[in-house]
């Protein structure tokens, strides 16, 4: 009786053994790693426009809350501290604009008295990036960057 020798892999089943090896997970890690490494920076910018806009929204109803704070009483609001609404204009904002946030602070600025004069929102970001994306959306025009993380959005200059 002659016998044929089997190879190692065949032993058990006598088909090929399944299953995974070392190199072929490590095939996978590194083709998830890339795949993780070209996804990742787009996140990161979806995730920095969206807090941008999100900002630069609430920025704009401050804005539109202020004016018409001032054509309702005749006079702009008083100074307040960073993060803190001014006086009055609580009622006047919609629901969920706050001066305070996660990642920016609203400082409103009158530097006018009552009147006219100066009327800003001084702005504080966690970032630069973030100051920049917002500036993109606010545009340019009546804005002017305060170090690498602030800036002021001016809304009256009489």
């Amino acid at each position: 009786m002659s016998s044929t020798p089997t190879r190692n892999w065949e032993r058990s089943t006598g088909r090929p053994r399944s299953g995974s090896t070392i190199l072929g997970l490590l095939l996978g890690l590194v083709l998830l790693s890339i795949v993780v490494g070209l996804a990742l920076p787009r996140f990161r910018h979806a995730r920095l426009e969206s807090a941008a806009a999100a900002s630069a929204a609430d920025l704009e109803a401050i804005r539109m809350a202020l004016i018409s704070y001032q054509q309702s009483h005749g006079a702009w609001p008083d100074d307040a501290t960073p993060g803190r609404i001014p006086a009055g204009l609580e009622a006047l904002l919609p629901e969920g604009v706050d001066f305070e946030r996660a990642d920016h602070v609203v400082d409103y600025e009158n530097w006018s008295g009552r009147s006219d004069g100066f009327i800003g929102l001084a702005v504080v970001t966690t970032g630069e990036p973030l100051r920049d994306a917002i500036l993109a959306h606010l545009g340019e025009a009546g804005t002017w960057t305060d170090g690498p993380t602030g800036f002021t959005w001016v809304i009256l200059w009489g």
